[in-house]
């Protein structure tokens, strides 16, 4: 006799990492001026972070290239010009997110993107072997029922596979699932400094969902 069925776990964990994508953007109509501004507000947020990663609050950063693009309006408007640099950063400290995207806010050209939210690779591998390790499990005691229902006596793996490699079209569980959000800070006002932003972090699911194949083993 064989038995087919699917086993699955998941749990929900707190991340321990923090992905901010932010932009430094600016238009103008002359370009010597909103490229050199631009160029000094990335700069500005580099030093920052280069500092904020000595400090142990930053995992990593990265400033990517200044990139320009010019249009016109009409005809015979005059030529526009937008410059922009791309910035991410990790973060291991989630109140430090909430002070610096109070501050970035309130920055001229500055664009607050979505962060992501992450565990570190250690912990995603740690969860997920324990979830895979849960799903077959779960699968083998709801074997062991249909057996015991079955009046047949003990039993034994045959074949273990993800969801749909045993012929058998099954939900697909995500590992994970979209954990972004979006940066959001109140309007500031000049003068007073900033009241950060409590940060609430959005909870990671990792899960694992398995096919499994028994066989009845005579006694």
């Amino acid at each position: 006799m064989q038995i087919s069925v699917s086993g699955e776990q998941h749990v929900r964990v707190a991340p321990e990492r923090a992905e901010l994508y932010l932009t430094v953007s600016q238009e103008n109509t002359d370009r010597a001026k909103v490229i050199a501004d631009v160029t000094a507000a990335a700069n500005q947020i580099g030093d920052e972070l280069d500092g904020f990663k000595t400090a142990g609050v930053v995992e990593r950063f990265s400033v990517q290239p200044l990139r320009t693009y010019s249009w016109k309006r009409g005809k015979t408007s005059v030529e526009r010009v937008t410059a922009s640099v791309e910035v991410n950063v990790r973060f291991t400290d989630f109140e430090a997110l909430g002070r610096y995207t109070s501050d970035l806010a309130g920055r001229t050209g500055v664009r607050l993107g979505y962060v992501s939210w992450q565990l570190t690779d250690a912990t995603a591998d740690r969860l997920s072997d324990e979830c895979i390790e849960g799903a077959v499990k779960r699968a083998r005691q709801r074997a062991e029922a249909m057996a015991k229902a079955a009046g047949v006596g003990a039993i034994e793996i045959t074949e273990v596979a993800d969801p749909g490699l045993l012929g058998t079209p099954e939900a697909r569980m995500d590992f994970g699932g979209d954990t972004r959000v979006y940066a959001m800070a109140a309007s500031m006002k000049g003068g007073a400094e900033p009241e950060s932003v409590k940060v609430v972090p959005e909870e990671i699911e990792i899960g694992a969902q398995l096919q499994l194949r028994f066989r009845s083993v005579e006694s």
